[in-house]
């Protein structure tokens, strides 16, 4: 089975590609470039609403161990609202994992591998 194609932004640019990988730069996006993702993976969620905004979210670091084969990940409490980033790819719900309270499952082909980094955005 193929893996769905994944549109990578860098540097201004995006590039599509077919791989599920750990991109090399990922310690290179900006924190602008992650707050326009973030606004508009927001306004995708919320259709428009102007009762959530990214100030409101609370970034973290999910407990787990990375690597290993290891697909399950907790997060401090359950979200209303979770924006995941593997590296700088943004996962999303019932494509790349699934969500059970405060308990993060990631499907078979996209367990985080070791040496990537999972950043958790949450209200």
């Amino acid at each position: 089975m193929a893996n769905p194609r994944l549109i990578i932004p860098r540097k201004g640019r995006y590039y599509i590609t077919d791989k599920i990988q750990e991109p090399h730069f990922h310690t290179t996006v900006n924190v602008m470039e992650r707050l326009n993702q973030l606004s508009a993976s927001l306004a995708n969620i919320v259709a428009g609403s102007a009762s959530i905004s990214v100030s409101q979210l609370k970034r973290e670091i999910p407990s787990g161990t990375i690597g290993g084969g290891n697909d399950t990940f907790t997060l401090s409490k359950a979200p209303t609202v979770l924006l995941l980033f593997v590296g700088a790819l943004k996962y999303v719900e019932g494509t790349h994992y699934t969500l059970n309270g405060a308990t993060i499952t990631f499907k078979p082909a996209y367990i985080p591998q070791a040496g990537a980094t999972i950043e958790a955005f949450i209200i």
